[in-house]
């Protein structure tokens, strides 16, 4: 690693994508750019055999949650980052990681605002405009 960027720095930057798999919320949690992470990849073996192993040990712990019944969805710690909510993204053979919502995606954040609304209104209408569904 470079001498600008300290070594917690990128212990955190190898935390934060071993929780989700995903390079670019890493690197805002660990405060690196993306950019030195792809320099480091390049130029570093043994920091790319790094980055590989936490994307595995992000997949295996996302397939041990779904063959245990307990659904996908991310950690407490990553349920949002920067007001942002945070869900459990990849199917059909595609890479599993922790990513941003969609704009208007049904997550289930969304889907317990809109039960806990419909609940209270029996207005299906009025449920799904309290959660910007309509």
């Amino acid at each position: 690693m470079s001498a600008k960027t300290s070594a917690a720095r990128g212990a955190a930057f190898f935390a934060a994508l071993a929780a989700t798999g995903n390079q670019a919320l890493a690197c805002e949690r660990a405060r690196v750019s993306r950019s030195w992470v792809g320099l480091h990849a390049r130029e570093e073996p043994g920091f790319r055999a790094a980055m590989d192993a936490a994307i595995a040990e992000a997949r295996a712990s996302f397939d041990k949650l779904r063959t245990s019944g307990g659904g996908a969805r991310p950690a407490a710690a990553w349920r949002a980052q920067d007001g942002e909510e945070l869900v459990v993204r990849g199917t059909n053979g595609r890479r599993v990681q922790v990513a941003r919502a969609r704009l208007k995606q049904w997550t289930p954040r969304t889907e317990a605002r809109f039960l806990a609304r419909l609940a209270a209104t029996c207005n299906v209408k009025a449920a799904c405009a309290a959660v910007a569904m309509s």
